[in-house]
């Protein structure tokens, strides 16, 4: 335990340096809009919104700038298979 959690940036840094990964390279999957998203975001990461569909909300989306959002497994993997594009956040 480092003491630290999301959305802290070190607790990010702390993972890609272990992992030897740059944030270039890295992508932020979770469930979490300020913690997950808002943090993986912070530091340049691409972000996949996976909501709690009984917590949060798709318009949510829009306002954190999240990447995409994977409302279920299928939709994950096909955000994961190289459609990257950031120019506006959408929901699979």
């Amino acid at each position: 335990d480092l003491g630290i959690r999301k959305p802290n940036p070190a607790i990010f840094l702390h993972t890609l340096n272990a992992l030897d990964i740059p944030p270039t390279e890295a992508v932020m999957v979770g469930d979490s809009l300020s913690a997950d998203i808002a943090g993986g975001k912070g530091l340049g990461l691409y972000t996949i919104w996976k909501p709690n569909p009984d917590v949060q909300r798709q318009a949510q989306l829009i306002a954190t700038g999240a990447t995409v959002a994977a409302n279920s497994t299928l939709a994950l993997s096909e955000c994961l298979k190289g459609n990257r594009s950031d120019d506006l956040p959408r929901g699979l």
